[in-house]
């Protein structure tokens, strides 16, 4: 094996220890002497740290020269599992008061429960005491880390996502995890040693143990972090190629997972699930790590896909550190691509050849030169979490709500995986409102909602959306439908109505009518009760404007078709129009009006003549009599 240090180096050391004192490398890591001992064994006898593969002592020998002032904040491995046990050595605080796990400023360990979430008290549930399957994952990496004397700058975030077996892993405890990953412990790494076969999905769904928004929210999820984190995942231990579809392994086969097999020396380890699905190969059998529960120093070996993952995920973390101290950026879909890329070393199983991991190639390869093949975008494929509808609405998303809700829209590009990370951010999204929902008639214009391949859409108001992903320059384009139907925002087409019940059977309101010229139609927009009282509508008539307000009171003064338009807010008139047919005739004609105008006519003539007769019988009372003037004189 080949040793870190030359024989001058060592031999300065060694008098270094003699004499008692402590010499550091400038911007070196806290702890890079070789052949540490964990747990009673030396590392260097471990067969996978070995030159050949791994390549340990000579990627530790690279890094010790790292400037690592420039590191400002640690890159984080969320590690999403059956939790951990914190109270084990590998994860303790060291001398320097340093623990590899994520924590606050007041020294707790962050992390996260996607089953339970916290207690009343805020605290959260990360034990491992069943299972020790996250403890054994996780400890590996600690391992590594502190291996490298990386501390400081690599940190594991535990996401406990079952319920203390490790065989109980849920799409949706997963879905929770993982986006707690992206959008909580803001990971650059996130770790999966588990997944299921596309077989046992279909059994779960065949036993209504998930449902497929259940399963299409996971590989949103999955589909997202990647976008943002890279995501590395155990190809699983099936012993089965990718040659039959039942035996994928999920979520290793999803498009863009670092996806790994298990390695034993110069060959793919015999119940590694394999083929060209999954990505490289890394140590996975007889691998050293924390044993037990609630133990300090407990040790053991473990073996799988699971352990292999472990390694591919510290690399990558690895590689992402390094682009810190160069003072380079990368986003996580090319530093996924990136990690293989570097790689040289390969095995052969069944006529494939596969790359398999070593450090050395990850720490010094030559990142300016990278050969990735990229291929032309063909296609795209539009993921989101917004709900479909059924019946007129089944195939676009449906949204019926008083408050806005945001839809998040991801956009596979294929060939997935082989098409150039800096191509695929440069795909637009665009949102064009159209006429209805089966009338892609455009009426605005089409407007650019965000660039990359991830959106998030909140609409302004209710109607008929289409969202359009494109990349600019190639043929390759991508719609979805929206119908919305907002409380405040939704506005409808206008129709005629009661003034009473505006909002309810408009779409049976009749188109024409026969009104008398003391008669007032009403009309409104569907959906009138949950019009913005703060947005003005107004109203036309052929064109002309009548009024302002949530209806409209119309008297045609004469028969004849009107076109009724309104305009809210913003809104274009057009929008609204409808066609109303009036038939107008006199009040005179309409019997009921006749008869009370006759009636009116009779008692106006009666009380006429009451008035004349009273007033001329007044009139002759006051007139002085003849015979009673002779008496008196």
């Amino acid at each position: 094996m080949k040793h870190i240090f030359c024989k001058k180096t060592l031999s300065a050391l060694l008098v270094a220890i003699m004499l008692a004192s402590v010499f550091v490398v400038a911007f070196a890591p806290s702890s890079v002497a070789y052949a540490s001992s964990w747990g009673g064994k030396d590392v260097d006898t471990l067969w996978y740290y070995g030159e050949e593969y791994l390549d340990v002592a000579s990627a530790k020998e690279v890094v010790s020269g790292w400037d690592l002032s420039k590191v400002s904040t640690p890159v984080v491995i969320a590690v999403v599992d059956t939790g951990i046990d914190a109270k084990h050595e590998l994860f303790a605080d060291d001398e320097n008061g340093v623990s590899v796990l994520s924590k606050n400023a007041n020294g707790d360990i962050l992390g996260y429960n996607s089953l339970t979430g916290a207690d009343e008290s805020g605290n959260v549930d990360i034990s491992d005491e069943k299972s020790k399957h996250g403890s054994a994952v996780a400890g590996n990496i600690a391992m590594l880390i502190r291996e490298f004397g990386f501390e400081n700058y690599i940190k594991i975030y535990p996401i406990k996502a079952n319920d203390q077996k490790a065989d109980t892993f849920k799409l949706t405890s997963l879905t929770s995890a993982l986006n707690w990953a992206v959008n909580n412990a803001k990971a650059d790494v996130v770790n999966m040693s588990l997944g299921l076969t596309a077989e046992n999905i279909a059994d779960l769904k065949k036993n209504k143990k998930l449902t497929d928004t259940e399963e299409s929210a996971f590989a949103t999820a999955v589909e997202n972090a990647r976008r943002n984190s890279v995501v590395v995942a155990a190809a699983g231990n099936n012993k089965k190629s990718d040659q039959n579809a039942n035996d994928f392994f999920y979520p290793a086969a999803y498009p863009g997972v670092v996806s790994v097999m298990n390695q034993y020396k110069n060959e793919l380890y015999s119940t590694s699930n394999f083929g060209a699905t999954y990505t490289l190969c890394a140590p996975g059998y007889g691998i050293w790590t924390s044993k037990g529960y609630q133990t300090a120093s407990t040790y053991g070996t473990e073996q799988g896909t699971s352990m292999a993952a472990t390694f591919v995920s510290f690399a990558s973390a690895l590689l992402k550190l390094r682009y810190k101290v160069e003072g380079r950026d990368i986003d996580s879909v090319k530093l996924a691509k990136t990690v293989s890329a570097l790689l040289t070393k390969t095995l052969v199983k069944n006529d494939l050849t596969f790359k398999y991991l070593d450090l050395k190639s990850v720490v010094s390869g030559d990142l300016d030169n990278v050969k990735y093949n990229y291929e032309t975008p063909k296609s795209i494929a539009i993921k989101h979490d917004g709900t479909l509808g059924t019946g007129d609405y089944a195939g676009m998303i449906y949204m019926r709500t008083d408050s806005a809700k945001s839809i998040t829209f991801l956009a596979q590009v294929n060939p997935v995986g082989k098409v150039d990370p800096d191509i695929e951010n440069t795909l637009e999204w665009s949102v064009t409102r159209i006429k209805s929902a089966d009338d892609d008639t455009a009426v605005s214009d089409t407007t650019i909602i965000g660039k990359g391949t991830s959106v998030v859409y909140t609409p302004s108001r209710g109607g008929d959306f289409l969202i359009n992903a494109k990349i600019p320059g190639y043929a390759a384009v991508q719609t979805v439908q929206i119908h919305v139907e907002y409380g405040n925002y939704y506005v409808g087409e206008v129709r005629v109505t009661l003034a009473d019940e505006a909002h309810k059977n408009a779409s049976e309101a009749p188109s024409s009518a026969t009104l008398y010229s003391t008669e007032t139609t009403r009309f409104a927009l569907t959906g009138v009760q949950y019009l913005n009282p703060d947005v003005e509508t107004k109203w036309y008539v052929n064109g002309e404007y009548a009024a302002s307000g949530k209806t409209f009171d119309f008297t045609p003064k004469k028969a004849g078709t009107y076109y009724i338009t309104a305009r809210y807010g913003d809104e274009a008139m057009v929008d609204y129009q409808y066609k109303f047919t009036a038939n107008v005739k006199s009040f005179v004609t309409r019997p009921l009006d006749l008869s009370m105008l006759i009636v009116g006519l009779v008692i106006a003539a009666a009380v006429a003549t009451t008035i004349t007769v009273i007033a001329v019988r007044k009139k002759k009372s006051q007139k002085p009599s003849s015979t009673q003037d002779t008496q008196n004189e």
